[in-house]
């Protein structure tokens, strides 16, 4: 995907009032300029109080905001079979404040979680957002309520056959793998909790059920995993890791749940789903062995098919990734807005900005030799070449291209690969040098 032009991720919103329309036109241009900036050190005194009324008013919403983005998303997604994966993180914003509608935090911050379905190709390139609304708290039937929900609507946008939606432990829920199967929605789940099933031999827990014969191993990638500021039951739940990789044993087979107690009896009595089990047997020393087991409707009759439905989970970092790109890259946890309407709109603005900074990091990881084309048109490579701080071979890589982008955003090559924050400079600064030269075009037909 192409990163110039975000501004088209946002063109022919309505909010049936032409002056928020341009004012969206405006805002995502100066905010795109260095992402990860506060509003009032990106903007002048009068524009930034026409951001925080923009905001603030009642006919901006998330889902206006990011209509144009999710067109654009759906429109690249035709021809690929594609994966959604959904997630949910958690705004983290500082304690004292007195915003309005947010939920309360550890050690007195105040929070707001943002639910997110990201749509990815079967390559793990992410092409957009399809789903995204924020809530002050977790309520379990809520949560459940909203899972389904969104699922349910990507699915009828994107069609429920050519499409996989990725979910983690929270999903792990019977009554949506009943709804999600009535309406011919495909998923692949990760298990929470050690199910009552029925066997030939009468009823058993999953963990027991489940084999320890390796039908299938493949090295698969890890992604970093940060336990700052998450609670004592994240933490145990979700160990901290360094992102690696993993040598995983596969097994797979067929089981019929049973609907837990106490639950609603307007859902069947059991449903029957294929399950996928991975495990490292011999974890790095000092790491924790990785363990999942997968619920899912797709086939898992042979090796080929099991190792699909690990693809399609694999697609869970990309969203990992992707909320890096907004809390690092766009510093959305220090934006000073006052109300849970406004803070939702400010990332709702974010979200397709995080996006484009999160393919070119994936393209510097997934794609470094081939060729810059594949990021860079013909004109952004010449103004590149021309600006770089050191000299660019005739036919560059991808890598030898972001690495240049970084170091207009102030990248040492001492410091490793370039951070959210340093490439978001870079690439905004590209972008500026883009301006410059279409203007002095325009100035030089004119003469």
């Amino acid at each position: 995907m192409n990163p110039a032009g975000i501004l088209r991720e946002y063109e022919g919103t309505q909010f049936g009032d032409k002056r928020l329309d341009r004012r969206l036109l405006k805002l995502a241009e100066l905010v795109a300029r260095d992402s990860e900036q506060s509003f009032p050190r990106l903007m002048s005194e009068a524009e930034l109080e026409a951001a925080y009324r923009f905001f603030g008013n009642e006919k901006v919403i998330p889902d206006e905001l990011l209509k144009a983005h999710r067109d654009a998303t759906l429109e690249r997604a035709k021809g690929h079979d594609c994966v959604v994966a959904h997630d949910t993180t958690t705004f983290s914003f500082r304690a004292g404040g007195s915003r309005r509608g947010l939920g309360t935090g550890t050690k007195g911050s105040q929070v707001l979680h943002g639910h997110v379905s990201l749509v990815a190709d079967g390559s793990h390139n992410a092409l957009g957002v399809v789903g995204f609304r924020t809530f002050a708290t977790t309520r379990a039937t809520e949560e459940q309520e909203r899972w389904y929900e969104q699922a349910l609507s990507v699915a009828e946008a994107m069609g429920t056959k050519r499409v996989v939606h990725v979910m983690d432990r929270e999903a792990d829920v019977y009554s949506l793998y009943c709804r999600l199967k009535e309406a011919g929605v495909r998923f692949v789940v990760r298990a929470q909790h050690d199910r009552r099933i029925t066997t030939e031999n009468g009823d058993s827990k999953l963990r027991k059920a489940l084999s320890s014969h390796s039908i299938v191993s493949r090295k698969v990638w890890l992604g970093h995993r940060s336990n700052l500021g998450k609670s004592t039951k994240n933490r145990r739940i979700h160990p901290e890791r360094e992102e690696r990789e993993a040598l995983l044993d596969f097994s797979a087979s067929t089981v019929t749940l049973k609907r837990p107690l106490p639950s609603e009896t307007s859902f069947p009595e059991v449903t029957t789903l294929n399950v996928v089990r991975a495990w490292e047997q011999e974890p790095p020393e000092g790491e924790e062995g990785v363990e999942w087991i997968l619920f899912t409707t797709e086939p898992v009759s042979t090796p080929e098919s099991i190792l699909k439905v690990v693809d399609f989970y694999c697609n869970r970092w990309v969203v990992e990734e992707f909320f890096r790109a907004l809390k690092s890259g766009c510093s959305i946890e220090e934006r000073q807005l006052e109300s849970a309407h406004s803070l939702t709109n400010a990332i709702a603005l974010l979200l397709p900005i995080a996006w484009s900074l999160l393919n070119l990091r994936t393209a510097f990881r997934e794609y470094p030799d081939e060729p810059a084309s594949r990021i860079l048109t013909p004109q952004e490579m010449t103004i590149l070449r021309a600006c770089s701080k050191k000299p660019l071979p005739k036919n560059p890589t991808i890598r030898e291209t972001i690495l240049a982008i970084a170091r207009l955003g102030g990248h040492l090559p001492r410091n490793g690969p370039p951070g959210w924050i340093t490439l978001g400079r870079g690439y905004e600064e590209l972008r500026t040098l883009q301006r410059g030269f279409l203007l002095a075009q325009a100035e030089g037909r004119e003469m």
